[in-house]
This record gives C-alpha cells, sequence and structure tokens, in this order.
C-alpha cells in the first residue's frame, strides 16, 4: 500500500512539472501578426502594391526595311533629343537618291529649256504641260528618296534613356518593328490594378497617397489619370495615377521606372461614427458567444479580446463596428485564430 501511494505521488508530480512546462512554452510562444488603425468616421482606405513607370516613352521604329549598319546604345544609355540611335545600311537608298537627283536635274533643264522655245511659239502647248508635269513627278521622287534615306538613321525624339533594346547589329528588320524602348525618366506615373469588387473607390477615392519603398518617411499626393474599366487579363482592373503633388521630384528621391510602391485609396465618411474594420479580424468567443477582436496593445507587446457590437458590412471584405473599439486601436487581421488572451505577438510589416 505504502508503495502505491509514493507511486502515485510520483505520477502527480511528473504530470504536474510537464503541465507547468507546457504552460511556460505557451507563455514564451510570440506569434507574428498583422494589425491596422481601425478606420474612423466612415473614412475607408485601401493599400495596393503600385510600379512606377514612365509617363512618356516610344517604341522607336524604322520607317523603313533594311539590315542594321550600327547601333549606337545599349540598354540604359542615356541621350538627348535628336542623338543617333541606330543606323541601317544606306547604299540601296543612296543609289535611288542619285538616280532620282539625276532625273531632277535633267527635268528641270528641259523644263527651262522648253519654256524658251515656247516664248518663240516652237513647241506646242501640250509639249509645255508635259515638261511641266515630268517636272514636278521628277522632284517629288527626289525628295521622296531624300526623306528616305535620311529615315536609315532612327533619332530620338524626347531625351530619356535606353530601357530595351529589342535587336542586334547586322540584322534585316522591317518598318514598324520595334528597335528600342526608350523612357522619359523625368514624367513618372504610377500603375496598379484594383479587384473588380472595389472599382467604386475609383470613383469615389477623395485622396491618394504614393509612397515609395526607397522613400518610406513621406507621401506624395497624386490623382487618377485613366483606367480600363474592365479586368482584360483576370488580374484586376489597371489604373494609372499621375503626381499632383508639388514636393515630388524624381532627381531628389531618385526613383525611376520600375520601382515598386504602396498606393492608399481614401473615401470620405457619409456621417457614420463607429469604426470599420476588415471582415477576417472578427471571431467568436469562446466565453461569450459573441462577435470579438485581438486589440493590440504596443506597451505591452500582448493582445486583449474586445467583445463588438457589429452594423452593415462595407463592400465584400469591411465591416462596420458601433462600439467596443476606441479611436486610435490596433487590431488584429491575420492569425485570429491561433492567439489567446495577454499572448505575445510581434507585428509584421505591410
Amino acid at each position: 500500500m505504502k508503495n502505491r501511494v509514493i507511486a502515485i505521488t510520483l505520477l502527480f508530480a511528473i504530470y504536474q512539472g510537464c503541465t507547468g512546462n507546457r504552460e511556460e512554452v505557451k507563455q514564451e510562444t510570440v506569434r507574428p501578426v498583422k494589425v491596422i488603425t481601425a478606420e474612423t468616421g466612415g473614412d475607408i482606405s485601401r493599400s495596393f502594391t503600385g510600379t512606377v513607370v514612365s509617363g512618356q516613352y516610344s517604341n522607336l521604329t524604322f520607317k523603313i526595311s533594311g539590315t542594321i549598319a550600327a547601333i549606337r546604345v545599349e540598354e540604359g544609355t542615356r541621350v538627348g533629343r535628336g542623338s543617333v540611335i541606330a543606323e541601317l545600311d544606306p547604299r540601296d537608298y543612296e543609289l535611288q537618291h542619285a538616280a532620282n537627283e539625276a532625273a531632277y536635274h535633267t527635268a528641270r533643264s528641259s523644263l527651262e529649256r522648253n519654256k524658251r522655245l515656247l516664248s518663240r511659239q516652237a513647241i506646242s502647248q501640250q509639249d509645255m504641260e508635259m515638261s511641266e508635269a515630268n517636272f514636278v513627278k521628277a522632284k517629288s521622287a527626289w525628295e521622296n528618296s531624300k526623306n528616305v534615306l535620311s529615315d536609315t538613321r532612327l533619332v530620338a525624339p524626347f531625351s530619356g534613356f535606353v530601357e530595351v533594346k529589342h535587336v542586334e547589329n547586322y540584322q534585316k528588320v522591317q518598318p514598324g518593328e520595334p528597335i528600342v524602348k526608350l523612357v522619359d525618366p523625368t514624367i513618372l506615373n504610377v500603375k496598379f490594378s484594383i479587384p473588380e469588387r472595389s472599382i467604386d473607390l475609383i470613383a469615389s477615392a477623395t485622396q491618394i497617397d504614393v509612397r515609395f519603398e526607397v522613400d518610406r518617411e513621406r507621401t506624395y499626393r497624386a490623382r487618377i489619370r485613366e483606367y480600363v474599366s474592365a479586368s482584360p487579363d483576370g488580374s484586376g482592373i489597371p489604373v494609372t495615377l499621375e503626381f499632383t503633388d508639388p514636393a515630388f521630384n524624381p532627381q531628389t528621391i531618385r526613383v525611376s521606372p520600375g520601382f515598386s510602391c504602396l498606393v492608399t485609396l481614401r473615401t470620405g465618411g457619409s456621417g457614420f461614427s463607429g469604426k470599420i474594420v476588415p471582415v477576417s479580424a472578427l471571431f467568436s468567443s469562446t466565453s461569450s458567444e459573441r462577435n470579438s477582436v485581438w486589440v493590440y496593445d504596443a506597451a505591452s507587446g500582448t493582445v486583449a479580446e474586445r467583445n463588438v457590437t457589429l452594423g452593415n458590412l462595407r463592400g465584400s471584405d469591411r465591416i462596420e463596428v458601433l462600439s467596443g473599439i476606441g479611436d486610435g486601436e490596433k487590431v488584429v487581421v491575420a492569425g485570429v485564430h491561433m492567439l489567446y488572451e495577454g499572448q505575445k505577438v510581434t507585428i509584421l510589416e505591410n
């Protein structure tokens, strides 16, 4: 009997020790979570990832066909307006131009001679008219061949840099075939895609802010330049922004096409005085069977459960909270079912 009591006591002590260890592990668990500040006054804010693009660019092409004799630039090369980008082999066009120039001079001489003969009535008016027509035709062919010869040189229509080079030396190209893509880095826009369900934000946005990864200290105001009211490839509605902020200077903050940024669209409230949170922030409390959220306490780095009273849905992924969340409080919006009261958390960056 005494041995049984000792054995039970030992088992109980081991059980208590294991339980204690589990509690210590539980206390030490720090979960990463994503939080947002609950939106107030009916304002709605949405953020999207965007890409900086040039507001002025051109895929430069030749107007004529030929073999490329020289490409004067590489990808990343900065060029000024009028700089030569590439040249075609001009020999065939030079021969045609020389032939047309000779025909032009012959027609001009013939016209001048016929004018003198006509003044002495040595030729008919019909012969004179034919001579004039031949002169006009020869002059037109000569001027056209001169323009074609100049088209063997591809020049930059504006200052910028070469983003893409499509061809190489000695390659045969056709009219309209892209040679290089030239972009102007001083005129920048932002492109991003917005989900179809959020298309109303485009028309109702009262403020648009852009923040760059290379300059997270401040945001720049922008406005919608254009958008397509359809999703061409199913990935969302393409939207283009242009900057209206006078403080935006690409040279100062060193932003170039291809850089990433965060676009935030905000809409004004409609008299609603509560808060708005993502639906993903909600969970059902096990103790009270009420809708709850986790509120983050920055001072202690922990979360606390807060019962909330809900209102109407806002779109498909946001909901009104009539009570339960105070001004400026942060709520967890991802991983809510993995948390417990007083758990320490670490905040994930957006």
